[in-house]
């Protein structure tokens, strides 16, 4: 099993503690979530020692969760992200949606993507790995801003169609702030382009993580990023 595979089961567990144990080694080889049959490796295709179906692992969850249920007695718990300083202080400007970048399976994504990876609140929060993977933008209209922050895997990525040169494996604050014609992407504060593409997919072309993703029908004031800056 994946590392995840174990995590799931922990943050949905209605008992106090759970702890998984696995025996290495078993004929079953590698039994990876779905979203990693795309990145191919780890025994993602058919073998003698990989005949397990892609489903295979969302179905073993279910049943291993629905056990705990009755050696508790309760009810599953819902994995929740926990509200840190940072998101209430997003939360304080109103965003339009608000996205934590926490799922641990089956999100609203396409293509290459990893879920529930550490986040820019490290083991507190979590985000989403983009490696040819995006996830779809609502019609915002001719002015709005998504703020976010990202962890480039590569050098040069692009976001928004800019590519971003500020340290990878490192978190960056990012800003697109959209007004008319105009499109002014900020990093760290720090306007990288005048000309960004906005586009209708968020990571479109971007390698790396990419974690709590706030979007406004306004563009954000500079004293509202700051603030959202410092309060991290």
């Amino acid at each position: 099993m994946y590392a995840i595979t174990g995590l799931k089961l922990k943050a949905r567990s209605p008992l106090a503690a759970t702890i998984n144990i696995e025996l290495a080694n078993g004929a079953e080889g590698y039994i990876p979530p779905p979203e990693q049959h795309l990145f191919g490796g780890y025994t993602t295709w058919p073998a003698r020692t990989a005949g397990l179906a892609v489903e295979a692992e969302p179905r073993i969850v279910e049943t291993l969760t629905g056990l705990l249920e009755r050696v508790a007695g309760a009810r599953r718990r819902r994995e929740r992200e926990p509200e840190t300083s940072y998101s209430k202080a997003v939360r304080a400007s109103t965003p339009w949606a608000y996205w934590r970048m926490d799922e641990m399976e089956r999100g609203p994504y396409a293509g290459r993507v990893a879920y529930y990876l550490p986040g820019i609140e490290g083991r507190v929060a979590h985000s989403v790995y983009f490696a040819g993977g995006h996830r779809p933008l609502p019609e915002l209209g001719s002015r709005y801003s998504i703020e976010a922050w990202i962890w480039p895997g590569v050098e040069k990525t692009p976001w928004f169609g800019v590519e971003i040169d500020e340290g990878t494996k490192q978190w960056h604050h990012t800003l697109l702030a959209v007004d008319g014609g105009r499109a002014r992407l900020l990093v760290n504060g720090r306007v990288v382009s005048e000309a960004a593409k906005a586009g209708r997919r968020l990571g479109e072309g971007f390698e790396g993580r990419v974690d709590e993703v706030a979007i406004y029908r306004r563009v954000l004031g500079d004293g509202e990023m700051a603030a959202h800056r410092q309060a991290r």
